[in-house]
């Protein structure tokens, strides 16, 4: 029995001393499988990346601002200014008594907003501190789940990501070089709806996919981001592969 256990130990684990050719031509049903070897015996990198929190409020409190803006219009409610605050907008009216209606607009723009007015023409909307939270679990989980993905690009084994601390992803990839692996997941992928800028309007020139050589411009400020995008999907429509998207309340208005 201890000759046994012993002999089928040396087959399991003989795939890990024998060059990969010789791997490839012994029998299915014989043991093939090398061991993964971790960071500790292979080496390889370990990286720790910090999520741009203040970038993704600021970036949620742009697209409130222009809500806002919107809709004040919509009202015929007018301001004398409007503006970014952390995490929310500040608007200054210009007849105080248009306030309540102001207060009810911005109520009604996302409940997640607190709406004080600290006075009788400034009204401000702030994100509460439960829809931060969730902006930051969004933003997080959306990061590791494209690092996930890129890292799959480079065909490693079993890739450690998790997330550490309240704005950190901790990388750690065995066998992977650290500066190949740094090239890849630091690429900037991002995904806006932009508008067609009206004629003699300034904006970003964008090459059109289905006309190469030709641009069209967009208005620079995005009407709907990716942190809008609740989930997405594969599917078919009329016999044509198409991709299904679902979006928060702000972006579907």
């Amino acid at each position: 029995m201890i000759l046994a256990v012993c002999l089928l130990g040396f087959a399991y684990a003989s795939p890990n001393v024998i060059p990969a050719e010789t791997r490839e031509n012994i029998p299915g049903w014989l043991p093939h499988k090398t061991v993964n070897l971790g960071l500790d015996l292979r080496g390889g990198a370990h990286l720790l990346y910090e999520v741009d929190i203040p970038f993704v409020m600021k970036e949620r409190a742009d697209i409130i601002v222009q809500d806002a803006r919107t809709e004040l219009r919509k009202a015929k409610i007018g301001y004398s200014r409007i503006g970014v605050i952390p995490g929310g907008v500040r608007v200054v009216l210009r007849d105080a008594a248009q306030a309540d209606d102001a207060r009810k607009l911005l109520r009604r723009l996302d409940g997640n907003l607190i709406v004080d007015a600290p006075e009788e023409t400034i009204l401000t909307a702030v994100m509460t501190d439960d829809a931060k939270a969730e902006l930051v679990t969004q933003a997080i989980g959306q990061s590791i789940e494209i690092v996930r993905r890129r890292v799959d690009e480079l065909g490693t084994t079993e890739p450690s990501i998790a997330r550490q601390g309240e704005d950190r992803i901790l990388l750690q990839v065995p066998g992977a070089d650290a500066e190949e692996l740094k090239r890849i997941v630091g690429k900037t992928a991002k995904m806006s709806f932009n508008l067609v800028a009206q004629p003699g309007e300034r904006g970003l020139s964008l090459p059109l996919v289905e006309n190469p050589g030709q641009n069209i411009t967009v208005e620079r400020r995005a009407l709907i981001t990716g942190d809008m995008l609740e989930n997405a999907a594969p599917t078919f429509s009329e016999g044509q592969a198409v991709v299904s998207f679902r979006l928060n309340g702000p972006g579907a208005r």
